[in-house]
C-alpha cells in the first residue's frame, strides 16, 4: 500500500520535485536515527532479559527532547541545499518541513516502544494506520486544492504522524499508568550505558542512507528521484529479514543457525535479486514512465545491496544478543570510514553507479567481519 502511494505521488510530482522530497525525508530520517536508534536497540536488548517499565519511560522522554533537534538540523541542511543548487525554497515549505520533521521524529521513536514491550501487533497496526491516514489526508488536500502537490504530500505525512503520535501517547499512559516517574539521573545513566551500541547503530544507519544526501548535493534532483524510487521498491526485499531481526532480539533466538549453507544463501540471493530487478523495472516503466527507469544492470546491483543489507541486519542482531558491542563498534567504524571517504569520491567520478558500488563494498565488508555470528 505504501509503495503504491509512493508511485502515485511520485508521478504527480515529477522527477525533480521527487528528488527534493526524498532529500527532506531522508535527511530527517538520518537525524532521527542518529539521535534515537542506538538507545532504542540498547533498551530492547535489556528488556529482552528483564522487563523494567522505567527504561521505556526514560526512552519516551529522550525521544520527545530529541524531536526538537531534528527540525533545526533539517533547516540547516536545507539552507546548504539552497546554496549548492542556487535555488530558493519558499518560506511556507520550510515551515511545513519543520513541522513534518518534529512529528516524524516523534512517531519514529515512539514506534519502538511497542517493540520494547513485545507487542508487535500494535506496532504493525500503527504502521498500517500511518499509511492509511497519509493516503486519506492527501486525497482530501488535493480535493480542496489550496496547496501544491509537494506541500500536500508533506501535510498528509504530518497529519498521519500527528494522529499516530497522540494515539501512541495514550497507549503508553494506559500501559504504564502506575510506573515510577523518570528522573534525570536515570536518563543520564541510560545514555551513558548505551553509548557504545548507540555509536554503532548511528554509523550503520547513517551509512545506509547518506548516499542519498551525497547524491542530492552532487548530482541532479532527477538522478536522486530515479535512484530513490527504484531503491524504495527494492527495499521491500528487506521486510522479511528485518522483521526476523526484531523478533530475534525479542525472543533471544538466532534465525540463521542451521537454516542455510552459505552457497545456498548466495544462490537464493542471486535468484531473488534477478526476479526483483525485472519486477521493479517493469513496474517503474509501466506506472511512472521511461524517465524514471534505470539500466537493468544498475537496478540489479542495487537489489544485491538491499538483500545483503537484510542479511547484515540479522548478523548484527545476533552480535547484539551476545553483547558483542566492541565487535559491532569496530565494524561500524569501518563502515563510517568507507562511507564518508568513498561515497563523495565515487559519486563525483562515476555518479549513481559509483554510489551503489560503494554501498556494495560496505555491506560485503560488514558481513565478512560479522560472519562468525551466522552460527552463534
Amino acid at each position: 500500500m505504501a509503495l503504491m502511494f509512493a508511485l502515485a505521488y511520485s508521478k504527480q510530482l515529477g522527477v525533480d520535485r521527487k528528488g527534493l522530497l526524498t532529500f527532506i525525508i531522508t535527511s530527517n530520517l538520518i537525524f532521527s536515527i542518529l539521535l534515537i536508534s542506538g538507545i532504542s536497540l540498547h533498551i530492547r536488548n535489556l528488556i529482552a532479559k528483564t522487563t523494567q517499565a522505567i527504561f521505556v519511560l526514560n526512552y519516551v522522554v529522550l525521544v520527545f527532547v530529541f524531536s526538537f533537534f531534528t527540525p533545526l538540523m533539517s533547516l540547516l541542511l536545507l539552507s546548504l541545499y539552497q546554496e549548492v543548487f542556487d535555488v530558493t525554497i519558499p518560506t511556507n515549505l520550510k515551515i511545513v518541513t519543520l513541522v513534518y520533521c518534529f512529528f516524524a521524529t516523534l512517531n519514529f521513536g515512539f514506534h519502538d516502544v511497542f517493540l520494547m514491550i513485545n507487542n508487535i501487533r500494535i506496532a504493525a497496526f500503527l504502521d498500517l494506520a500511518v499509511v492509511l491516514f497519509q493516503i486519506l489526508s492527501y486525497i482530501v488536500l488535493l480535493y480542496v486544492g489550496e496547496t501544491t502537490n509537494f506541500v500536500s504530500i508533506l501535510l498528509s505525512f504530518i497529519v498521519s504522524h500527528l494522529v499516530m503520535t497522540f494515539a501512541t501517547i495514550l497507549l503508553i499512559l494506559y500501559i504504564f499508568d502506575s510506573a515510577e516517574i523518570p528522573s534525570f539521573t536515570q536518563t543520564k545513566s541510560l545514555l551513558k550505558n548505551s553509548m557504545e551500541l548507540n555509536f554503532a547503530t548511528i554509523v550503520s544507519q547513517i551509512v545506509e542512507r547518506v548516499d542519498k544526501v551525497f547524491l542530492g548535493l552532487q548530482t541532479s534532483s532527477a538522478d536522486l528521484g530515479r535512484y530513490s524510487i527504484n531503491q524504495s521498491m527494492l527495499n521491500l526485499s528487506r521486510f522479511f529479514p528485518e522483521s526476523l531481526a526484531k523478533i530475534s532480539l525479542l525472543r533471544d533466538r538466532n534465525f540463521l543457525v542451521g537454516r542455510f549453507q552459505k552457497y545456498q544463501l548466495a544462490l537464493f540471493i542471486l535468484i531473488l535479486v534477478f526476479l526483483l530487478t525485472i519486477s521493479v523495472s517493469l513496474l517503474v516503466g509501466r506506472f511512472l514512465g521511461d524517465e524514471w527507469v534505470l539500466a537493468l544492470s544498475v537496478v540489479f546491483l542495487m537489489g544485491i545491496v538491499e538483500v545483503l543489507r537484510g542479511v547484515q541486519s540479522l548478523l548484527s542482531i545476533n552480535a547484539v544478543r551476545l553483547h558483542a558491542y566492541v565487535k559491532i563498534r569496530n565494524v561500524a567504524a569501518i563502515q563510517l570510514l568507507l562511507g564518508l571517504a568513498l561515497q563523495p569520491l565515487s559519486i563525483n567520478y562515476f555518479g549513481v553507479i559509483g554510489s551503489i558500488s560503494t554501498n556494495l563494498l560496505i555491506v560485503l565488508s560488514s558481513i565478512f567481519f560479522l560472519r562468525r555470528y551466522f552460527d552463534e
